[in-house]
């Protein structure tokens, strides 16, 4: 078999969307879908796909060829490490576009949100994923030796992962995005950012919790912090503390209501405002399950 009948689609998985490296545009939250990895080669007279555009995004490597490509109404000559990342709406061909041969690989993906496909160009993308602005940068780019070996690696990366499928093939997905745009930050964008690790990221939305549990708080908006879908971070967030975000955050509130109730005069529905609670009944209720006993209750027991 040719090595270009190599090349592993995902398209069978689209339910299977990783939620481990998703980003957040415009309140949505996109999860990265890996569609495509392979090594491609096409031998002299035998012509690429004409120029066309979709909504999916393209990292190719060219490896050898003499050949040419269409970038973007360009033509331009493939050499040895040249990388084209090629974003939603981008007219491509990777060639050959002549009677010449060509030898790359290639990882396509796409980000979707629960009613949309991400259609940010590849700067704003990285922007995204590192929560920073990054300018964009003519391409496409001629990597070094040694980057192209490491860019190499994390194509093989996915290409392994499409090939063998591991059962925990999530994790190694969100690895491998990890690895991809700490890569295209440092090498081809200049920014010296670093993507946090998820843990720091649900670290930060605990910390978050304990400063300003008085406010009123929605799972979507822990989300959109971490960037992550909200089902996945109470995943998370559970087995590092415990506690779902959500009783994390009752559990501040109910401290410092019992705090007030013992200490204080104020009445139960000003306790209910200043911890987060709001609503006087709401309060009362929980306050029963957390300690057994009414606020009323509880404050003369404590007193």
């Amino acid at each position: 078999m040719d090595e270009s009948d190599a090349c592993l689609h995902n398209s069978d998985v689209a339910s299977g969307t990783s939620r481990l490296f998703s980003c957040v545009s415009d309140g949505a939250v996109y999860a990265p879908l890996l569609l495509h990895a392979g090594y491609e080669r096409h031998p002299e007279n035998r012509l690429g796909v004409a120029p066309h555009y979709h909504d999916v995004y393209h990292i190719t490597l060219y490896l050898k060829g003499n050949s040419v490509f269409h970038l973007n109404g360009k033509t331009l000559q493939v050499t040895p490490g040249l990388l084209v990342l090629t974003s939603p709406g981008d007219i491509h061909s990777f060639g050959p576009l002549d009677c010449g041969w060509i030898e790359y690989r290639e990882v396509t993906f796409e980000l979707r949100s629960a009613t949309r496909m991400l259609q940010l160009p590849f700067h704003d993308l990285i922007g995204c994923w590192l929560d920073e602005p990054v300018r964009s940068r003519n391409l496409p780019v001629q990597l070094s030796a040694s980057h192209c070996m490491q860019m190499t690696d994390i194509l093989k990366g996915f290409e392994k992962l499409l090939a063998e499928r591991p059962n925990w093939h999530r994790l190694v997905e969100a690895g491998l995005f990890l690895s991809l745009t700490e890569f295209l930050a440092k090498n081809v964008f200049g920014t010296s950012a670093t993507v946090e690790p998820l843990e720091t990221r649900v670290d930060r939305v605990r910390r978050y919790l304990e400063i300003n549990y008085r406010e009123p708080i929605t799972m979507q908006r822990l989300a959109r912090m971490a960037g992550v879908s909200a089902a996945y971070l109470s995943r998370c967030f559970k087995a590092r503390f415990g506690y779902a975000p959500i009783d994390y955050l009752i559990d501040q509130r109910v401290t410092s209501a019992k705090d007030l109730i013992q200490n204080t005069d104020l009445t139960f529905r000003v306790i209910a405002e200043l911890t987060g609670f709001g609503d006087e009944y709401y309060f009362s209720r929980v306050i029963r399950q957390r300690t057994g006993s009414s606020p009323s209750r509880f404050r003369q027991k404590t007193n």
